[in-house]
């Protein structure tokens, strides 16, 4: 369900893509070490919340790509959900990894709802 007719699709959508896709393949890995590292039940949780919104991401950019207003919302409320890890990692002693969560989540928000990719999306 494409609904750009006859807008190109602006840099920034092209950019938060390459993060989008970035940031999913880091937060699968993330989980993956997590859940093999921690043995907890909060941990398993957690690592798979990691998983399954990195997968998200993933299985989502192309259509996000295609100007799929959909895939815009679902990266959206995603992004929301890792900016709140992010803001969670910052108590966790993962302050690097946690502000640069937020950055990209924070970057991903701005360029996704900008005036250029509001028009792309329809």
């Amino acid at each position: 369900m494409s609904n750009n007719q006859g807008v190109q699709r602006p840099f920034g959508v092209t950019l938060i893509m390459i993060l989008i896709v970035i940031n999913g393949i880091l937060t699968v890995i993330s989980g993956v070490i997590s859940a093999l590292m921690l043995r907890d039940d909060i941990n398993i949780v957690y690592s798979l919340i990691l998983i399954i919104l990195g997968l998200i991401y993933l299985a989502v950019a192309g259509a996000l790509g295609r100007g799929n207003r959909a895939a815009r919302m679902l990266i959206a409320v995603v992004t929301v959900l890792m900016l709140i890890v992010g803001i969670l990692g910052l108590f966790s002693g993962n302050v690097i990894t946690a502000i640069v969560q937020i950055a990209i989540s924070v970057i991903i928000l701005l360029v996704l709802f900008s005036r250029k990719a509001s028009a792309f999306f329809g």
